[in-house]
């Protein structure tokens, strides 16, 4: 059995890419072994069918961070024995390189987004210069590559010469036999590539949200959250696409959670960063006190956007915190509408397709978009949702409020979920995956 080894700044908690890319390897027949971080405040370790490791550090930022990172790595890797090696992101990749160079062993290349176009080095001429001087140098020696959409595999083909396949950020399916997160069951049917068990379940278990001021502790439970009755929506139609026996708890665990009957929940997952249009979200909904907006992840705005929603005295805010894919799975199917607006703040945000939209689509609820190539693509190519022209405040605020109050659209844009919730899932998308690492295989 080939090994390889896999790498990632990260601390492995919520990292749902490389999680499907980790178990879709092992359901190959590879030995899988997961490197990257441990944190002050990492939650502990899901069960997985592959090995695992965190590295403790001195140094969590900065560059520091990324020499300390590298070296250890480095050090890591050569310290083991292994048949190939799978960058995740730029960050990991000079490790890697100089690993697989010493071992005369492939190293294989994942892009989670354009490095050197995201929004923190769009200002910062010097760091970013840094970067590009590392990538030309690491990209063109790698044995294979992928990333997450068409412009970046094009730019990236383009700029070094090397061949770039694209693998979306698609979940797993949500279908019976399986997990909240996508994952079979342990008693569905036999899968190669998952075999984690699902855990137990009651229709009493709740999940628990605090509004702007910020908790250190959250309490989350529960395998699936489902459709939301009529009662929770301004216009009368469910969000998801649940059969009616899974509504039965829906009401007791939103009122648990301190979701306001009566007002329906606009959803952001992801991270907390610059670029991420979270500032024009929040200050849309002082023009929509008749909805909620739920903000679930972390990041370095954190702080600034509580003191935002503080200073606003808005009571429709709340902050869920970072969560596990189980609970921001459940979270999500209690929403009425999902959002990814953000800014065209470089190449790399111009070109996303973020594992939120795929997300929302998984759990069937309409989408707002930012005007943004692929993003729009999606969204008009399936009909699953509404554009946002611009992120001023009033205007967002009118978008979200057509969004879900507009009856007859929110009917054909929940068929069309259907729709595309059964194209763009991992069970397809990861024989592109395979493909890739097939010939690394014999």
């Amino acid at each position: 059995m080939k090994k390889i080894i896999v790498s990632v700044t990260n601390d492995l908690s919520g990292d749902q890419r490389v999680d499907r890319v980790c178990r879709t390897l092992t359901g190959m027949g590879f030995r899988v072994l997961l490197v990257g971080r441990k944190l002050p405040a990492s939650a502990p370790l899901a069960e997985v069918p592959y090995d695992s490791r965190r590295m403790r550090l001195l140094f969590r930022k900065g560059p520091l961070f990324y020499a300390e990172f590298n070296i250890r790595l480095f050090l890591f890797l050569i310290s083991h024995r292994f048949d190939l090696l799978l960058s995740n992101d730029l960050d990991t990749l000079a490790a890697n390189r100089f690993a697989g160079w010493l071992r005369r062993k492939p190293v294989v290349y994942d892009s989670h987004e354009y490095f050197t176009e995201v929004p923190e080095l769009v200002d910062r001429p010097g760091v970013k210069k840094i970067w590009m001087w590392l990538e030309k140098r690491l990209i063109p020696g790698v044995a294979a590559a992928y990333t997450v959409s068409q412009p970046i595999a094009e730019a990236y083909s383009q700029k070094y010469g090397v061949p770039f396949a694209v693998v979306r950020n698609l979940p797993f399916p949500a279908s019976a036999g399986r997990r909240a997160d996508g994952v079979p069951s342990a008693t569905s049917s036999k899968e190669t590539i998952c075999g984690e068990p699902s855990p137990p379940t009651s229709s009493e278990e709740t999940l628990s949200i605090q509004p702007s001021a910020r908790s250190s502790e959250e309490t989350f439970s529960g395998e699936q959250s489902p459709a939301t009755p009529s009662e929770y929506t301004l216009a009368g139609v469910p969000p998801s696409a649940a059969p009616p026996e899974e509504t039965t708890s829906w009401k007791s665990s939103a009122e648990g959670a301190g979701l306001t009957p009566g007002r329906p929940v606009i959803i952001y997952q992801g991270a907390l960063n610059k670029g991420r249009g979270l500032e024009h979200a929040i200050l849309a909904m002082d023009h929509l006190p008749e909805a909620e907006l739920v903000i679930a992840g972390s990041g370095d705005l954190e702080e600034e956007l509580h003191t935002l929603v503080s200073g606003l005295h808005l009571n429709n805010v709340r902050f869920a915190g970072r969560l596990s894919p189980d609970h921001l799975w459940i979270l999500t199917r209690q929403a009425s509408l999902g959002i990814s607006v953000e800014e065209d703040l470089g190449l790399n945000y111009r070109y996303a397709l973020p594992n939120k939209l795929f997300d929302y689509i998984r759990a069937r609820i309409p989408v707002v978009v930012s005007d943004l190539p692929e993003m729009r693509r999606i969204v008009t190519d399936y009909g699953i949702g509404l554009i946002a022209p611009s992120r001023d405040p009033e205007t967002l605020a009118d978008i979200f409020r057509k969004a879900l109050t507009d009856t007859s659209l929110r009917r054909q844009w929940i068929q069309n979920l259907d729709t595309a919730a059964r194209d763009l899932h991992w069970d397809n998308e990861k024989e592109i995956l395979q493909e890739i690492f097939r010939k690394f295989s014999c």
